[in-house]
């Protein structure tokens, strides 16, 4: 048979095939909404036409035997007008963006080129994925470069948002179709012609596209030459940024069809952000038997990556600029260690500092001390980068979601210390009860942002990737439109803990959140109505509670009132001092029966006043709760009265700061404590003082030990077993306060005079100087008071000496600065008497 004759007979064959087609209508049919692969032909079909090629493009089939093709040669010319040509890896927009820097991402670039060179594949399909920034994409390029150079890559399709060729899956099969037939040009005729044979193919669904320019010609092609066949790798990257996330699912389902109906080993390398519908879709059917996945994540230990990098990096600005740079190491490595801290394992952080302190036209010192936040900005963007990342990101949110999705973030953000409870604050269970938020809601709000962080359990916190996010997010120049006033978000905490707290008694968690920050969320809080209107509204009986003690051993957990009181001093309403002095008096008849306790008898009254005596700070305070234990010891207040107070008083065994606070405000305040049943004279400050001269008289560790024997239990004992240097050291800042507030006693001065101190003591001025001020304030008085009562009582205390009494025992080191004796003088008063005044020799 000629030739033409034979090429007669394979058209007719092609033209068989062709009726064969038309008459099994709905064979070929379009599996877009299953996951499923379409009927295969039947075996006699296939059995028939064994040793022919056969090309199946959107419903039609061209049959091409030998070296004939029916190509009129503009099928290739057709196809490049559908191709995205900044897409491959190799175009001028991909591979002008960044690899992975040199010593880097080694372990998983290794991993991934000894997957692509295998044999065989396990898993044909490896999704990397990662947060946005994190580098996905660098590695692509590096892996895609190598297997390029090795002849192992089919196609590469590189989705871009802000390309319009590149952010949609319409030119997606034209593109890889292209690379196909440059990869494998035996390939290229049977491309050709799907198009030849069918105009209309690119505005087919992409499973029909998918078959004819992927699957048929691979096939035919392998039929002539099955030992034909080195490139088998395709590379997709970014896929989160096809627009359209319906799209997105689709490519994967299409991407799996094809691997399964090609007779080759094919493997599929594809990277994304972890969005909620792509991790859904790999968790399904065959997409999930197919796949490996592979996170982005530490135990990849990203952070020494990143101290390579900007390690070499500035290195390499340093030799650029080295005449104006200093020759010691720059920067530091404490300022390299705190830029991996920010970064968080996201490469984009690192590379957008590099980008900004690189500026050829600009001082690198300058540049990285704007990074750092020591000089301002002056209107420069050196987050440029990272800030269109984030602002990208937050535009996908839904425009009526918007306040409340930046409402939660700022709950999340915003500084504070979780409490003893952990970071239970911060769980999707805590915010929507905190929010008055519905189950679920925290969820659906922080959809859209899956890139920035991960929501685990209900009662896991909510993590996120980025540690830098908050920077963007409460600075309005960088965020614009999405910024979060600080101020709002922490009067949002004060507002909502206030209403929770006089409704739910019971929430442990909120009690421990509060106390640890109620300060903090009151002095940032911005002064907004509805935060003042709760203020001034709160039933203060509802908040304090003393029902949080354990009985058993009388501890008091907490009651948060003090707190609460104190950072609305604290907060910035103009009024903020009314506010507190209102909710104060109302907070005085509460504790009132607990205050009572200490003034029944004289032990307690002395330990109240001592504790309260001097003013407690927030920094040495959690040391200065030990101190309770010492005044006990020094005060000799025994078991039983010790544990009434620790029941049904202020359990000076464990006090807050607060309520220490408070409570010397309360005693310090006369007219207010008579208003509430209690207070303090000058009295109980002579008989405090007059315990603590008594027990200078010895060395503190033998007057802790002996007080310790007769009122100390041994768990106590063991808590309270302080330093002879701790206790002097609450002693001279307590036994000065206490003279100062003191009366003239005599049995006060008797006792400073015939009970001098231990010479342990002779170190310390504070206690020198109480007792000179003491004695100088007593012959003040004994001169200007004309009460002959008076001038007994200093007769007694200081009779006159004689030169032989002036030993060291009756003449301490506290008294010998000017040593005197009392004698009379005449001069005659308006009372006529004569008066008594000190003599010094």
């Amino acid at each position: 048979m000629s030739a033409r004759g034979e090429s007669v007979t394979k058209r007719d064959q092609t033209s068989d095939i062709l009726r064969f087609l038309e008459g099994c209508e709905g064979t070929w049919e379009s599996p877009r909404m299953c996951r499923g692969p379409a009927r295969p032909l039947p075996n006699w079909f296939l059995t028939m036409y064994h040793n022919s090629n056969i090309l199946i493009a959107g419903g039609t089939a061209n049959y091409v035997a030998g070296d004939f093709v029916q190509s009129n040669g503009q099928g290739l010319r057709r196809l490049e007008e559908h191709v995205s040509a900044g897409a491959l890896h190799n175009s001028g927009e991909v591979s002008d963006q960044p690899k992975c820097h040199p010593g880097t991402r080694v372990a998983i670039l290794q991993h991934l080129l000894a997957w692509a060179t295998a044999l065989t594949y396990t898993y044909p399909i490896i999704w990397l994925h990662g947060p946005a920034g994190s580098g996905k994409s660098s590695i692509l390029r590096a892996i895609a470069q190598m297997l390029s150079d090795q002849g192992l890559l089919i196609a590469s399709f590189f989705f871009f948002r802000s390309a319009g060729s590149r952010n949609s899956s319409e030119h997606f099969i034209a593109t890889l179709a292209y690379q196909l037939a440059i990869s494998i040009p035996t390939t290229r005729p049977y491309i050709e012609e799907a198009i030849e044979s069918n105009p209309l193919i690119f505005s087919l669904s992409l499973w029909d596209q998918a078959r004819a320019f992927l699957i048929s010609p691979i096939h035919a092609v392998y039929c002539n030459n099955p030992d034909d066949f080195n490139p088998r790798v395709i590379i997709v990257d970014g896929l989160d940024e096809c627009r359209d996330p319906e799209k997105q699912c689709e490519i994967l389902r299409v991407l799996c069809y094809v691997l399964e109906h090609l007779p080759i080993p094919l493997a599929v390398l594809i990277a994304s952000r972890p969005e909620h519908h792509i991790r859904g879709e790999f968790l399904a059917g065959d997409l999930n038997k197919y796949t490996s996945r592979l996170s982005l994540d530490n135990s990849y230990n990203p952070d020494a990556d990143i101290k390579t990098y900007l390690e070499d990096k500035f290195s390499e600005i340093q030799q650029r600029h080295r005449r104006y740079l200093p020759t010691s190491p720059w920067p530091s490595q404490e300022v390299i260690d705190n830029l991996v801290a920010k970064a968080s394992g996201q490469f984009i952080y690192a590379s957008t500092i590099v980008k900004f302190v690189n500026s050829p036209r600009h001082s690198p010192t300058k540049r990285l001390d704007i990074i750092l936040g020591s000089i301002n900005a002056e209107g420069l963007k050196p987050f440029e980068q990272l800030d269109i990342l984030y602002s990208t990101i937050f535009l996908n949110i839904h425009e009526n979601d918007q306040s409340d999705v930046l409402r939660v973030l700022g709950v999340l953000l915003v500084p504070f210390s979780p409490g003893a409870g952990g970071d239970n604050a911060r769980t999707p269970t805590f915010l929507e009860r905190l929010l008055n938020l519905e189950a679920g809601d925290i969820r659906h709000l922080l959809f859209d942002l899956e890139s920035l962080l991960t929501i685990g359990s209900d009662d896991e916190p909510i993590r996120f990737f980025h540690a830098s996010l908050g920077d963007y997010l409460f600075d309005s120049s960088r965020s614009g439109q999405f910024w979060i006033d600080a101020g709002r978000v922490y009067a949002d905490l004060a507002h909502y803990s206030m209403i929770h707290l006089t409704e739910s008694k019971d929430w442990i968690e909120l009690k421990q959140l509060f106390y640890e920050n109620s300060f903090l969320f009151f002095s940032k809080a911005a002064p907004t109505p509805g935060l003042q209107n709760a203020i001034e509204s709160c039933d203060m009986t509802k908040i304090s509670d003393f029902s949080v003690w354990a009985p058993a051993s009388g501890t008091l957990i907490t009651d948060i009132t003090p707190t609460f009181l104190q950072a609305i001093r604290d907060s910035k309403f103009p009024d903020a001092n009314d506010l507190y002095r209102q909710k104060r008096t109302s907070y005085a008849k509460i504790i009132r029966p607990r205050i009572q306790i200490y003034f029944q008898d004289i032990r307690l009254t002395r330990l109240l006043v001592a504790a309260t005596a001097t003013e407690v700070e927030d920094h040495d305070f959690k040391g200065k709760r030990d101190h309770y234990y010492s005044l006990r010891s020094i005060l000799q207040v025994p078991d039983e009265m010790w544990n009434v107070q620790k029941r049904k008083g202020l359990c000076l065994a464990n006090p807050s700061l607060a309520l220490m606070q408070v409570i010397k405000e309360l005693l310090d305040d006369n007219a207010h404590a008579l208003g509430v049943g209690y207070f303090v004279n000058e009295s109980h400050y002579a008989d405090a003082a007059l315990c603590f001269i008594k027990f200078m008289t010895q060395k503190p560790a033998v007057a802790l030990a002996q007080n310790d024997c007769k009122v100390t239990s041994a768990m106590d004992m063991v808590q309270g077993n302080l330093s002879e240097r701790q206790t002097t050291g609450y002693m001279t800042n307590i036994l000065p306060v206490l003279l100062s507030k003191s009366p003239i006693r005599q049995e006060l001065l008797v006792c400073i005079k015939n009970a001098p101190l231990h010479p342990y003591y002779s170190e310390f001025s504070s206690i020198k100087n109480a007792l000179k001020a003491y004695i100088l304030q007593s012959e003040t008085r004994l001169t200007n008071d004309d009460n002959p009562h008076t001038k007994s009582l200093y007769q007694d205390s200081y009779k006159p000496i004689s030169g032989a009494d002036r030993s060291d025992r009756l003449n301490p080191w506290y008294l010998r600065w000017k040593p005197f004796r009392w004698v009379r003088r005449s001069v005659t008063s308006k009372s006529g008497s004569q008066k008594w005044h000190p003599h010094r020799n």
